[in-house]
């Protein structure tokens, strides 16, 4: 009887044993068509793909300031695409993608953004370049841009791109004593887009060191702005250093009436040598001590940069490059998401 009951309760072990495993494998068999389902669908061409309708673009010459362009084209089956845009002399690039069986206004819109730090310019063509998934060949047509991109909505402000365009174009430098090294607008080294503007100076010609030089503009006479508070805006600037001594500080400036406020902040020393865009939230900036009043974003006038010791006192060979300047509400100017 003993033996009897063993044995049952071995063999009902080893059917609850079975059941589980087979519970298991069951879950695993479901978690492995789950993950199959995840991502987007691929739509690869088959052998039978071709295009009923040619590559082209919507305008053979465009201009980005007031107006933007598409690509059309048609295919014999969904697949999954992309559109390389690349100008032959800023070195810009622009990506569209996506999957469809057609190419039209609302899936392949380009407005004259970029991708990355390189900006389309004036008078440069581009090439753009549609790549079909499971296809070797590609399709290609030519874009002049008259008129690089100027507008990017009602969240960004352009203040200066140093090519004319922006909320103010006259800028100039001043320096200790008038004994400037080199200041000037210049097109000649790697541009992030047409004109950039430069500034470079030696720390002790002057009469006053620690102070070498800066570079600022005429004051606006148009309201130019944001009314809201100042951690919600950001001012944006592309910059490089020109020499291993160079170093930076910036200030921005706001006039209601007759009073006048300045934030200042000390960028520091510039350590790359590459273009780098810097952001930085105005409520991060400290108020001059000389300002009259609170500093009002709803009225900026200025926005100045100045040549600062990175050494010591006469010893320093300083300078940098500036290009596209602009301000920002909600975040930074994202040159990626434009």
């Amino acid at each position: 009887m003993q033996r009897s009951n063993h044995n049952t309760l071995i063999n009902t072990f080893k059917f609850a044993f079975a059941w589980i495993v087979c519970i298991v494998l069951n879950l695993i068999s479901c978690k492995h068509e789950n993950v199959k389902s995840i991502g987007p669908a691929l739509y690869i061409a088959t052998d039978n793909f071709r295009i009923t309708n040619e590559f082209s673009a919507s305008e053979s010459f465009i201009s980005f300031n007031s107006d933007s362009l598409w690509f059309n084209a048609g295919f014999s089956e969904e697949v999954n695409w992309e559109i390389t845009i690349k100008g032959l002399e800023s070195k810009a690039i622009k990506k569209i993608s996506g999957h469809s069986d057609s190419l039209f206004r609302n899936n392949s819109l380009w407005t004259g953004t970029n991708d990355g730090k390189y900006f389309f310019k004036a008078g440069e063509s581009a090439i753009a370049e549609l790549y079909i998934f499971g296809k070797k060949q590609t399709w290609k047509d030519t874009i002049t841009i008259l008129t690089e991109k100027a507008h990017y909505g009602g969240d960004v402000i352009v203040w200066s791109d140093m090519d004319g365009h922006g909320a103010t174009t006259s800028w100039y430098d001043y320096f200790d004593n008038k004994e400037k090294i080199f200041s000037g607008f210049q097109n000649s080294k790697d541009p992030i887009q047409g004109m950039y503007r430069s500034l470079e100076g030696k720390d002790g010609l002057g009469k006053d060191n620690y102070y070498i030089g800066a570079l600022a503009h005429n004051f606006l006479t148009d309201t130019v702005g944001f009314d809201t508070s100042l951690d919600k805006i950001y001012v944006n600037f592309y910059m490089r250093k020109r020499t291993n001594t160079s170093a930076v500080a910036m200030s921005v400036i706001s006039l209601v009436g007759t009073d006048t406020s300045r934030l200042n902040y000390n960028v520091g020393k510039l350590d790359w040598d590459d273009w780098k865009l810097i952001s930085l939230k105005l409520s991060d900036m400290q108020l001059d001590p000389t300002s009259k009043g609170a500093f009002n974003p709803k009225f900026l006038k200025q926005v100045a940069f100045y040549l600062s010791i990175h050494t010591a006192a006469g010893v320093d060979q300083t300078g940098f490059d500036v290009d596209f300047i602009t301000f920002t509400r909600n975040k930074p100017f994202d040159v990626l998401n434009k």
